[in-house]
């Protein structure tokens, strides 16, 4: 319950809504204080009620946010050490001239990277304890402005939070190290090179335009909304990957080994999807090459629009096309069914090769040619001469082309 009601109160924040690291600290802060009342003797009910008391302040600083000024810190720093539970120990204004590069080292601790009118970079750590030795440090070599976090180790429960305030005009490369925590990047409209290197935590990107994004995780949750690139890379091992109205003018390739990705309105020139197991689900894609391969895991793809290849080797393929003038595609599984549905208004030759499979259903107005082989059909749709095309082929698994109203 206490989960619905945090995300109701957020809804009320459109502005912010995308602000899960907050979201989630929120979450575990009220749902530590709830165990706490139960064990104090209070039932479930009662520690609920108290635990949501927690959300009026919350409702006064999340509403300062919505015309919060880039260069209002007060503001930001006490919103912050309100939600986090924790103070500003450490500032650090640093001038960027002749700086080309900047690169953040951490080992502990979220990362939130946000938009400043000011010429300066901006360091903020926030933290539950103040420990001088894990203040953040700069060094400079050249045109590389280096930012690391202290080396001493810790002992005893301690959190901490770096916020980074970006200049707008910085169009450079920026590097992130992060071995344990969430990244957290919103509103950076720099068009820079973003490079982010993470061990444990989410990455979260909103609401920003960049040149490059290159990112690798070796586990923890990607969402990535509103956001264009030139290029986007992005390589997990697991973790479930999110991606909303995002665009590319070169490519978007996600490679992971395990996690369900989830995806809507993608708009590119090539798009990859490579990835060992989960749920793959894509809707509104535009590309004009496509690559999608998995090696276990169901695929949605709806209103797709574009040609390349699409191959699972073991899960079910279901794909439905947006109107399209033309479209080339070779669909390949070994074993699951294959389900396509293809607007009636568009024409198309058709290839299907079945192995050890049920029957095959195509439109009622397909024109099929006669052959021998009975394990593989081909013919067409509306006309012979169609520049479309699609490739069907299955091992184990049944086969229907289906015309959509």
């Amino acid at each position: 319950m206490i989960d619905e009601k945090l995300k109701e109160f957020f809804n009320k924040f459109p502005h912010i809504k995308e602000n899960k690291p907050l979201q989630n600290t929120l979450s575990k802060k009220l749902n530590n204080l709830i165990k706490k009342e139960i064990q104090h003797g209070a039932s479930q009910i009662e520690a609920e009620q108290k635990a949501l008391l927690n959300l009026t302040d919350l409702d006064t600083l999340l509403s300062q946010l919505k015309n919060l000024e880039e260069t209002d810190y007060s503001k930001y720093n006490d919103f912050f050490a309100k939600i986090f539970d924790s103070k500003l120990v450490n500032e650090l204004k640093l001038k960027l001239n002749q700086i080309d590069e900047i690169h953040l080292n951490y080992r502990l601790g979220d990362i939130l990277v946000l938009p400043t009118n000011s010429s300066n970079l901006i360091v903020h750590d926030f933290m539950s304890r103040d420990i001088e030795n894990l203040y953040s440090t700069v060094e400079k070599v050249g045109n590389v402005l280096k930012i690391t976090q202290g080396p001493r180790k810790l002992v005893g429960i301690f959190k901490n939070k770096t916020l980074l305030f970006l200049p707008k005009d910085f169009n450079g490369f920026l590097t992130i190290r992060s071995q344990s925590g969430d990244v957290y990047i919103n509103k950076i409209s720099n068009y820079c090179m973003l490079d982010i290197t993470a061990v444990s935590g989410d990455l979260l990107l909103a609401h920003s335009t960049l040149k490059r994004v290159q990112a690798d995780l070796k586990s923890g949750d990607i969402a990535v909304s509103n956001t264009s690139a030139n290029v986007f890379h992005i390589n997990a091992h697991s973790g479930v990957l999110t991606s909303d109205n995002v665009q590319a003018k070169e490519e978007i390739s996600y490679h992971t080994s395990s996690g369900n990705i989830d995806l809507e309105n993608i708009s590119t020139k090539d798009f990859f999807i490579d990835t060992k197991s989960g749920k793959i689900t894509v809707t509104g894609l535009n590309s004009q090459n496509l690559d999608i391969v998995t090696d276990t895991g169901n695929m949605l793809l709806s209103k797709i629009k574009g040609s390349g290849n699409i191959k699972s080797s073991v899960g079910k393929i279901k794909l439905s096309l947006a109107d399209n003038p033309q479209f080339n595609l070779s669909i390949h599984t070994k074993v699951g069914n294959v389900l396509v549905n293809i607007p009636h208004t568009m024409f198309f030759k058709f290839k299907i090769n079945t192995k050890k499979i049920g029957p095959t259903d195509l439109p009622i107005d397909s024109i099929i040619y006669g052959s021998d082989d009975y394990d593989k059909i081909e013919g067409y749709v509306g006309r012979e001469d169609s520049n479309s095309s699609i490739a069907i082929t299955s091992e184990v698994g049944k086969v229907s082309i289906k015309n959509q109203n």
